[in-house]
């Protein structure tokens, strides 16, 4: 009898700690092969991009995000990093090593907020543009100068890590939960469209992303990890600046490391010279490499036409492609909502949208939203 309670108890407590392994990830996003899953089920997100709510007002980040969900959005793309200055005031890392508290209370905020309404968000910890100090300014305070040598200077790639070190141990001020274990928190990107162009072959840049994701990894169980690229590749050499490696990424070798969960894509044909059909033709083969070759979930991260009179049509057609091949997420560029005095926020790169004056887009991406989500 003494041996058959025992068995009971074993078989009881061997079935709770199975169970709780179980809901180790509940509630957390996950890879399993080319899909993402949510507490089992597949798991898609329609979005936008955002970068001012670190430095806004609550009023100003509460409009986004409520747009956001009155537009039946499940994601935001927004910005994890401000590096040597500062924006109204606020900032992540005014000096090397230095945090700014403010700054950081700002992102537990949205955070928080975004948690209220069931949004997931994207969070890069670098800009490769120099806009907000970004990669220059790391490698300025490591006392040298150019660019690419972020990737290789051991003093900024160091520097970088100790600024995701903090960011993922950063217990928000608001829930109590540290970052790397707050499922509201969906993506980290190694950086915003990340470019190397010093080395055409994509060598350094992939060996760069191997060092920083598994970094990320050893620190992080719970999130996903992505590139943050635009897709640029540099497998042919007579394909264009696109293809020949001359912005120093690989799409599927940087793509293609272990600890790399998810191909990004972007997509701005103006700025690319591209006209509709090469467009199509770009975000179609980068879906398809993400999914055949690479064998990764696949965003569009950031997409925009300035044009008002060719966007909705591109627009739709680029939503009916993700929704079609079967894709997992798409994020435009960009969502802006009224400022303290009841302005809406300037149109300063001429590719906002405004809920819900922009009527046609913003009914636009509700449709194809709800059917990519299949609500």
């Amino acid at each position: 009898m003494r041996k058959s309670i025992l068995l009971v108890l074993l078989i009881l407590f061997s079935a709770f700690i199975l169970q709780c392994g179980s809901d180790e990830k509940q509630n957390f996003v996950q890879k399993k092969e080319t899909n993402f899953l949510l507490n089992g089920s597949r798991f898609k997100f329609s979005g936008a991009n955002q970068y001012y709510l670190f430095y806004k007002s609550k009023k100003m980040v509460d409009e986004v995000i409520e747009d956001a969900a009155a537009m039946g959005l499940n994601a935001i793309r927004t910005w994890g990093f401000c590096d040597g200055e500062s924006k109204d005031g606020f900032s992540f890392q005014p000096s090397p090593r230095q945090y700014d508290e403010n700054g950081f209370k700002k992102l537990d905020y949205v955070i928080y907020k975004a948690s209220q309404h069931g949004i997931r968000l994207i969070i890069p910890f670098i800009n490769n543009w120099d806009d907000m100090g970004g990669m220059s300014q790391y490698v300025r305070w490591s006392g040298k100068s150019g660019h690419d040598l972020f990737y290789t200077d051991t003093w900024s790639k160091d520097l970088y890590k100790d600024y995701i070190q903090h960011m993922l141990t950063r217990v928000n001020t608001i829930t109590g939960i540290t970052y790397r274990d707050d499922p509201t928190i969906f993506i980290w990107e190694l950086a915003n469209e990340p470019r190397n162009q010093s080395d055409r072959s994509g060598k350094v840049f992939t060996s760069w992303v191997q060092e920083m994701a598994s970094f990320i990894k050893s620190l992080d169980k719970n999130h996903l990890v992505s590139l943050g690229t635009e897709g640029f590749s540099a497998d042919k050499p007579n394909g264009g600046w696109m293809y020949d490696g001359n912005e120093g990424t690989d799409f599927v070798s940087a793509t293609s490391v272990p600890e790399v969960d998810i191909a990004s894509v972007h997509l701005y044909p103006e700025h690319w010279g591209l006209d509709d059909k090469a467009a199509s033709t770009w975000l179609n083969e980068r879906l398809d490499i993400a999914k055949q070759v690479i064998k990764k979930p696949v965003y569009l991260g950031e997409f925009g036409i300035k044009d008002k009179g060719r966007r909705d049509a591109s627009y739709d057609s680029w939503y009916s492609d993700i929704i079609s091949k079967d894709a997992d997420g798409i994020l435009f560029w960009i969502l802006s909502g009224k400022q303290d005095d009841g302005s809406l926020y300037p149109d300063y790169d001429g590719f906002t949208v405004y809920y819900p004056e922009n009527t046609n887009t913003v009914n636009l991406i509700k449709e194809k939203t709800s059917k990519l989500l299949g609500k």
